[in-house]
Order: structure tokens, then C-alpha cells, then sequence
């Protein structure tokens, strides 16, 4: 796993995206706090959308898969912080927690609970 290494990761030697370092030129890390500013995008299967990775059929499949993408996150100790992608559906990318018109695909407590632990 590419963050289980903190001073490579924080070094500029991976790309991120393909294309951006995490630090501009001259500049460095210095201790600042590390954020994971996105991660997960678990989609439901469906036919009209699409979301990274393979799709779930699920409530209890997208529980196992973010329950274990959250825990290897809270294991790095350098990172303070993540935000799961994303909360919503958005026109056809469909790995939101909740549907286009906000209704929650899932028991949100549950995935609060996974947070909180």
C-alpha cells in the first residue's frame, strides 16, 4: 500500500492523479496535518450510472467494503483526518451515500458507528 510509507508518500516521489505531487515546487512537508480529502466512491449496481471499482449488490456488501477502506485509513497514524466520496449521487456517478434526491441508500447510523469506532 502506497500510504503505508509516510516520508515517501510526503516526499514528492509518487504522483498523485497521474499528474500532481502533493507539494509544489519548493515546498515540503513540515509536519502539517495530512488529510485524506477523498476516498471510497462505493457504488450500488445499477444500469444507469457508475462508480470506481467493482459495484455492490448490497447494503451489507458497501458496509463490509467501507468498514475496511475506513479502518486501513484510522491505521495510518500521520493521517488526521478523511472525507468519503461522496455524499451524494451527482447525474450519472452514482457512489453516493445517498440517492439524487437525498435519500439515504443505507442506515447512515451504520456508517456513523464505523466512523465513531
Amino acid at each position: 500500500m502506497r500510504y503505508e510509507d509516510k516520508n515517501a508518500l510526503l516526499s514528492n516521489k509518487y504522483l498523485h492523479n497521474k499528474e500532481k505531487y502533493p507539494f509544489a515546487n519548493g515546498y515540503e512537508y513540515n509536519g502539517q496535518p495530512v488529510l485524506i480529502s477523498e476516498y471510497g466512491g462505493i457504488a450500488f449496481t445499477t444500469k444507469d450510472g457508475w462508480g470506481y471499482g467493482n459495484q455492490v449488490k448490497t447494503k451489507k456488501e458497501f458496509l463490509v467494503r467501507y468498514q475496511a477502506i475506513t479502518d486501513a485509513i484510522k491505521a495510518l497514524p500521520y493521517v488526521t483526518g478523511y472525507c468519503y466520496t461522496q455524499i451524494t449521487d451527482v447525474q450519472q456517478e452514482v457512489n453516493g451515500l445517498l440517492d439524487e434526491q437525498r435519500k439515504p441508500k443505507l442506515d447512515l447510523s451504520e456508517v456513523k458507528a464505523i466512523n465513531d469506532r
